[in-house]
């Protein structure tokens, strides 16, 4: 209930991903939801060939399944959906939507799931039953008034694969195949972005990849929340000694060490698996920050090694001199700034400017088209080896 929900709060956490962290918060959540020993029988079929898919996020069943092939995230997720707790009429009958509408997500979903179909009465501002049989009758009415095509079968993210499947055979024996959901938020991003890096809108990995590969780089994903089950197969990965290189603003500590929780070793004691052989916690940039890092890094090298070159091409036709003595006139009268007093100095300086403007240009056609610009560079390499 709105005020009564405990305040977030967090500390630091030294420990590694996974571990008896993890552990202690499954325990925790399951007796919370009151449903320990139900959840524990439930939890032992989560992501099996015979058993369910978890509805936390879309990480593959493996074929050789561990002994428990769930993380922390999708027991939650799974005891938030088995729980006891049930939202009947006379919950409704004591709260308005308009008072509803000012709980937090998570105090809605506290009080438990939905046992019939409801109505919104817009006179008292309520939710009020309906039958099953009205409710299927007036919905078939609004069906088959319209066009097939004009309708859209909307589901949550969070619904399972299974009830996803019947969703969609629904809707196709009605007539369309128009079923986006609360995913495409995620997603439709990646499906536009993704052809126009790699040229394909989807992922291209495979759990197979993992035991084959001989090198890993990760770019920004946060595998200790976004897919943890992932963790397995880093960590072999990484035992195998394979490199695996992250780029991520974010420190993840699922990126930096895991903890097996399957590992009777490793929960006695055992050192942690490191996860990344490199973390770099790269800051974003604009469409030259490439060329800037590689020019706060490189330029004093650089002058230092194109000042002697400049000031023998000058020395040999007498310019030098001229310059600079007028230079440092113009100088000392604040004409000239101090740094251009010196015509070595000056044209090195601006061919430098202009080394580094072609760089940045390239990065920014880089940027904007990454596809063309590395299937040139691919025609040039095996080009030059024909």
């Amino acid at each position: 209930m709105p005020g009564k929900t405990r305040k977030p709060s967090f500390k630091p956490y030294s420990g590694a991903a996974g571990g008896w962290g993890s552990a202690k918060s499954v325990n925790r959540i399951l007796r919370h939801e009151r449903v320990y020993i139900e959840g524990v029988k439930t939890l032992i079929e989560q992501n099996r060939p015979k058993g369910f898919a978890c509805v936390s996020c879309a990480w593959a069943k493996p074929a050789k399944p561990h002994a428990l092939e769930f993380c922390e995230n999708g027991a939650k997720a799974t005891a938030w959906e088995i729980t006891p707790k049930r939202v009947g009429a006379d919950f409704f009958a004591r709260h308005r939507l308009s008072e509803l509408e000012q709980w937090s997500d998570y105090e809605l979903e506290a009080q438990g799931r939905l046992t019939e179909p409801l109505r919104w009465d817009a006179s008292s501002d309520r939710y009020l039953p309906v039958s099953w049989e009205q409710a299927f009758a007036e919905i078939g009415a609004e069906l088959r008034a319209l066009d097939p095509q004009s309708a859209v079968f909307y589901a949550s993210g969070r619904a399972s694969l299974e009830t996803a499947y019947m969703w969609a055979l629904m809707a196709r024996l009605y007539g369309n195949n128009n079923l986006p959901d609360s995913s495409n938020m995620c997603h439709e991003s990646t499906s536009l972005g993704l052809p126009q890096s790699i040229g394909v809108p989807v992922g291209t990995c495979t759990l197979e990849d993992f035991n084959q590969t001989d090198c890993i780089l990760f770019f920004g994903q946060n595998v200790g929340s976004n897919s943890p089950r992932l963790l397995h197969d880093l960590q072999q990965a990484s035992q195998r000694g394979v490199p695996i290189i992250t780029f991520n603003p974010l420190k993840e500590r699922g990126l930096e060490r895991f903890r097996n929780p399957q590992s009777p070793l490793q929960m006695l004691g055992a050192p942690a698996t490191r996860i990344s052989s490199q973390y770099h916690a790269v800051k974003a940039g604009g469409d030259t920050a490439a060329t800037d890092y590689f020019r706060r890094t490189t330029q004093t090298q650089l002058t230092q090694r194109f000042l002697p070159i400049v000031k023998k091409a000058t020395d040999r036709v007498g310019l030098a001199k001229q310059y600079n003595g007028l230079a440092s006139q113009g100088a000392s009268l604040g004409l000239v700034k101090a740094e251009d007093a010196s015509i070595e100095s000056y044209v090195t300086r601006k061919a430098l400017d202009g080394l580094y403007l072609m760089i940045a240009e390239q990065e920014k056609n880089f940027r904007q088209n990454p596809v063309g610009a590395t299937s040139d560079i691919v025609k040039k390499v095996f080009g030059a080896l024909r």
